[in-house]
């Protein structure tokens, strides 16, 4: 039996958090959450076991969703990251190539974006 896949979900955002995470959730995903990219370095630090995908808001204060990325490099170079965002008229900077979820979002958009970036072998189109 495969173990459950842990998803760490970063938004400033209560509602878009509360809303993913019950997503993620219902359809058999572990979740863990934060309000911050420092709590969620904290608890990639802490916690036990491995942590599968980040879904990380791109713009919060403090810490931002790219640079969020950067220090999870330094901990775990492997770890997929799932950006969700909000904003069209930023410049915002996310790494070329990054799977970014525009919201507002389905729950579908949702789910099938993060099998993107934990299977991205899977969901290839030939």
């Amino acid at each position: 039996m495969e173990r459950e896949i842990r998803v760490l979900v970063v938004d400033d955002n209560e509602g878009v958090r509360s809303f993913v995470c019950a997503a993620l959730a219902a359809k058999g995903f572990l979740v863990l959450q934060s309000d911050c990219g420092s709590g969620a370095l904290e608890i990639l630090r802490e916690d036990s076991v491995p942590v599968d995908v980040v879904l990380t808001d791109v713009v919060m204060p403090g810490m931002n969703g790219p640079d969020l990325a950067r220090n999870l490099a330094d901990l775990s170079p492997l770890l997929p990251v799932l950006y969700m965002t909000g904003f069209t008229d930023r410049n915002v900077s996310v790494p070329y190539g990054a799977t970014v979820l525009h919201k507002p979002f389905s729950i579908s958009d949702l789910l099938a974006a993060v099998e993107r970036v934990i299977h991205p072998a899977r969901t290839a189109t030939p």
